[in-house]
């Protein structure tokens, strides 16, 4: 006997499962529907005849006690997303028919090649975090299969993750004017649940870190516990100034198979100190990096002082100077100079603005890069890396270095702040 159940979804799960774009990124928080979304959507799109719709995790072994326990067995209160008595389940094969409609196969990408036999009319990816690049370009070859009625479609659900994952990328989380076309994100946040009260969201803000209650409560795509400036905030740190400037610096972040990174620096008559531009380039020559460099300062020849530069940039700082740019070593005491930038990015007793800001052109990488990446490179901006930027961990311990692969941006950030200082009025 089949059972039959109304769902009432909730918050972005409706849209969601009525779009149509060609990629869907369903980014959810902690209990906001993820993976219910993602059944609904699979048997939704099942339910057409003839279609042959995927869903699967990263790890095989992962499937059965999370997305198709929801799919089949429901999950605590929850009826099973796809009614008793309405399918045959072939465990063996990993299929599920649907009486009278189309089927489902699950499986997980732990060696994408196994699942290069498989045609499907769409597929849906639950955890997405976890997928690699390889795993999603695969997955495009596979959805080929035509059914008259049913639009070809790839679906991801996921909690939010740092600003540098490739999905952050595809989908232009940060920047908007990045995302490939096709694509359509919904977000979530764990208050969007009505079956959440209030009481769960306050005690896991006195529980988390301030950092983890934005990923994992608020839906907000920034780096995990362990962020090196752990303080930043775009709610009060993302801010655009005009001025009047009393000085401007370049710090300088030098990089041969990474990228050259120039920031632009101010400071105001009271100390406060406000990054107006940070541009990314790859693969340039000296000269190239010398006029990206006086085509940063150009507007700003009043005030302009000096180009902190990487102390190991040694032919740079030589041709820099040939080249009549005032230039001067940075201080590279990594630890002094994060401090130094957390400490400016908090508000002084009695003001109501931090000491340091960043302008939102920081924020785009599109603004931000000056030539493009290399093949399968990041696209980088320093408020993007800032999100990401952590600290190095062995055996689950904090080490007292940050990795490398976010902190290009921030390095120039930390150089240019050596110059200018960090904590009350700026003395030179």
């Amino acid at each position: 006997m089949t059972q039959h159940y109304t769902w009432r979804v909730f918050g972005p799960q409706g849209p969601f499962l009525r779009s149509t774009a060609d990629e869907c990124l369903y980014s959810g928080a902690v209990r906001g529907g993820k993976t219910v979304a993602a059944c609904l959507k699979v048997v939704t799109r099942a339910s057409v005849p003839g279609a042959r719709e995927g869903i699967g995790r990263k790890h095989a072994n992962t499937i059965r006690p999370t997305t198709l326990k929801t799919l089949l067995e429901g999950d605590g209160v929850l009826p099973p997303v796809l009614p008793r008595g309405s399918y045959e389940h072939n465990q063996q094969r990993a299929e599920i028919k649907i009486h009278g409609c189309g089927e489902i196969v699950y499986f997980g990408l732990d060696d994408p090649l196994k699942i290069g036999s498989r045609s499907l009319t769409g597929f849906t990816g639950d955890e997405a975090l976890e997928f690699e690049k390889a795993d999603y370009d695969m997955l495009h070859t596979r959805v080929s299969l035509d059914v008259p009625g049913l639009k070809k479609q790839l679906n991801w659900v996921t909690n939010p993750g740092p600003p540098t994952h490739w999905l952050a990328e595809q989908f232009g989380i940060l920047d908007e004017s990045l995302a490939l076309p096709g694509t359509e994100v919904f977000r979530t946040t764990t208050a969007d649940n009505p079956h959440i009260g209030a009481d769960y969201i306050a005690r896991l803000q006195r529980q988390m870190s301030p950092t983890n209650y934005r990923r994992l409560v608020l839906g907000q795509w920034v780096g995990a516990e362990g962020l090196v400036l752990d303080n930043w905030d775009r709610a009060i740190h993302m801010q655009d100034r005009e001025g009047p400037w009393e000085m401007t610096v370049v710090g300088i972040d030098d990089g041969v198979a990474d990228p050259f990174v120039a920031t632009l620096v101010h400071v105001d008559g009271r100390g406060r100190i406000h990054v107006e531009r940070s541009w990314y380039a790859h693969e340039l020559t000296v000269a190239s990096k010398i006029t990206l460099v006086r085509e940063l300062i150009a507007p700003h020849m009043r005030t302009f002082a000096v180009c902190v530069v990487d102390p190991s940039a040694a032919q740079l700082k030589v041709d820099m100077i040939g080249a009549n740019l005032p230039v001067m070593d940075a201080d590279n005491s990594v630890i002094p100079g994060i401090e130094r930038v957390r400490s400016a990015l908090g508000v002084p007793l009695g003001e109501i603005f931090p000491r340091l800001t960043l302008a939102s052109a920081c924020a785009s990488s599109r603004e931000s890069m000056r030539t493009p990446p290399p093949p399968g490179g990041l696209m980088r901006s320093l408020i993007g890396e800032i999100e990401s930027y952590e600290w190095r961990r062995i055996k689950g311990e904090a080490r007292e270095m940050p990795e490398h692969r976010a902190s290009h941006g921030p390095d120039s950030l930390r150089y240019a702040l050596s110059r200018l200082g960090a904590i009350g009025p700026v003395v030179f």
